[in-house]
């Protein structure tokens, strides 16, 4: 990628120029030139001109030297590697962005580099996760419309993922569930209230004098929240209107259900473990 860094280098030039040569009045031309009456003056849209071309070469060289850490940036911009990847926190240069400050063809040329290869070789090993599943991998968005799909993909999703889908499945009235009062799902049913509250020490507070009564408390705006408890921690469900008793059983049924499957995986980590000292 030599034209890209000898692009960097002749911005540099001009820089040092500006700024060691010329002096510091040079240096603050353009603050001066801001206040006065000549903005038409030849030699200070020339300043302004070269400003922006040499802010425009380091917005791509900061980009670029991003991508030396990893090229995740540039993966996720291809559609095929973005259905299956992970939930990155990382996002994807746009096109605009790279046509504009990094170049097209630098592009092209960093895509033939090992990191970049070998990164791709690793994310297209993975399977390509359909619609349904991309949306709650990436966006914790569950559609209960589309569970078939879900299904044929579940050993794709976390276990958050995994409780939150079977948590929504229970009821109609679910609208939104706080894994451990941290990690919000929503779902096709909207909520009848805007906020969104994550935090388990919120939900901690406000079940504190709520007694023994972990279903069916009134919550905001005509909505309610209730409790599941799972290997200690509590999972927080609102819903738009009470759970009946068979809603509670089924939730109940979750709780135990995937607490029992945490205890077993323990128990054949510890018995692993145990052998390898052996």
């Amino acid at each position: 990628m030599s034209a890209f860094i000898e692009n960097i280098r002749d911005a540099q030039n001009k820089t040092n120029k500006y700024v060691h040569k010329q002096g510091y009045s040079s240096f603050y031309t353009t603050q001066r030139y801001s206040w006065s009456d000549h903005r038409e003056d030849k030699v200070y849209l020339k300043i302004v001109a070269d400003f922006e071309e040499t802010l425009k070469v380091a917005i791509g060289a900061v980009a670029m030297y991003r991508l030396a850490i990893d090229p995740l940036p540039v993966i996720l911009m291809d559609e095929d590697m973005i259905m299956r990847s992970g939930d990155f926190v990382t996002e994807p240069y746009s096109e605009e962005f790279v046509d504009k400050y990094i170049g097209l063809k630098n592009i092209e040329l960093y895509k033939q580099t090992d990191i970049y290869q070998e990164f791709k070789e690793s994310i297209m090993s993975h399977e390509k996760q359909n619609e349904a599943v991309f949306d709650i991998i990436h966006w914790q968005i569950i559609d209960r419309s589309k569970f078939e799909d879900i299904t044929k993909q579940m050993h794709l999703l976390s276990y958050m993922d995994r409780l939150a889908v079977v948590i929504m499945m229970a009821s109609t009235k679910i609208p939104q569930v706080y894994i451990e009062g941290c990690f919000h799902y929503t779902s096709d049913v909207k909520a009848t209230h805007s906020d969104t509250v994550i935090g388990a020490s919120y939900y901690e507070d406000f079940f504190a004098n709520k007694g023994n009564n972990n279903f069916n408390v009134p919550f905001k705006d005509g909505s309610y929240i209730s409790r599941i408890k799972i290997n200690g921690e509590f999972s927080y469900i609102e819903s738009n209107g009470p759970f009946d008793n068979m809603e509670i059983g089924v939730l109940n049924h979750i709780a135990k259900t995937f607490e029992d499957a945490y205890i077993a995986q323990e128990k054949q980590l510890k018995s692993w473990l145990e052998e390898q000292k052996k």
